[in-house]
């Protein structure tokens, strides 16, 4: 996995969670430490340096087992959208190509002999 370290602060119910995930993660260091008056929090470090922090405030030890494997499973890097390329086809519209004139102001009288871009 790509994380370093994941150090996990937990409240009560949280130190069995823990253990299970570091049981089940040898390769994962997991550093637990209490803060009093402090909401848990997991924080993950990984290897390039990159830091997330994932609240577990009120969550069941399930939950917190899943997003802690989340974070073991992130790869630390910033999330970029992917732009993908429309693709228009070879064949032109049966319309016509738009233009700004198509509905509005210069555009040619409609053949019931109303006004472009004006409703009624």
């Amino acid at each position: 996995a790509a994380a370093a370290a994941v150090a996990a602060r937990a409240g009560e119910g949280g130190a069995t969670v823990l253990e299970r995930f570091a049981r089940e993660n040898p390769q994962v260091e997991v550093v637990a430490e209490e803060r009093n008056g402090k909401h848990p929090t997991a924080d993950a470090e990984y290897i390039n340096g990159a830091t997330r922090t994932a609240p577990l405030r009120n969550f069941d030890p399930e939950l917190i087992h899943e997003h802690l494997n989340r974070l073991r499973d992130h790869h630390g890097r910033k999330i970029t959208r992917v732009r993908r390329r429309i693709d228009r086809g070879a064949t032109s519209s049966v319309q016509g190509a738009w233009h700004g004139t198509t509905h509005g102001a210069g555009a040619q009288p409609r053949l019931d002999g109303s006004e472009p871009g004006v409703r009624r």
